[in-house]
């Protein structure tokens, strides 16, 4: 709600279908979900859990949705491939990544870039890395994300992002 409420007085919107979540030791998104509005959720967030408080604004409705092409991956799974180059590169992935997210542009130091899109759109295809659709507002408008890392205490929380 509080998120909400801030985003009112600047006349903008929480996008609704986006959230905040609670953090696991190599899971980013584990299973509560924080939402950016008040959605009557009885949820009490408890001692020692770590949590990304993620808003939202949006001049639009506040709804995303799913575009054609993805920037950011994570690793699935070891398969293997008969192109060398795709082969190293999923090795790659998973010693440097394990399953958390990856931009396909960080592969670049390491790898040709016509050979990176390739390789990722094969490891895609074959499900070794899942890709993260790029998310586009709706109505067009802009989106606009912060986000910080909390662990919930007795007396509050304390805040690990600057």
């Amino acid at each position: 709600r509080a998120v909400e409420e801030a985003l009112a007085e600047y006349n903008l919107n929480p996008v609704r279908n986006l959230t905040g979540h609670s953090l696991e030791h190599w899971n980013l998104h584990a299973g509560i979900s924080v939402p950016n509005y008040d959605n009557n959720d009885p949820t009490i967030l408890e001692e020692g859990q770590a949590v990304a408080i993620e808003p939202f604004a949006t001049n639009g409705e506040g709804i995303v949705n799913d575009c054609p092409y993805a920037y950011i991956f994570s690793f699935l799974q070891n398969k293997p491939f008969r192109m060398k180059n795709t082969q190293r590169m999923l090795q790659y992935i998973e010693k440097n990544y394990r399953y958390l997210p990856f931009s396909g542009r960080w592969l670049t130091e390491n790898f040709n870039e016509h050979r990176v899109n390739s390789g990722l759109k094969q490891l895609g295809d074959a499900m070794a890395i899942y890709p993260y659709a790029a998310l586009k507002e709706r109505t067009g408008a802009w989106v606009s994300q912060k986000e910080h890392t909390l662990i919930v205490e007795s007396d509050g929380c304390n805040i690990t992002t600057l």
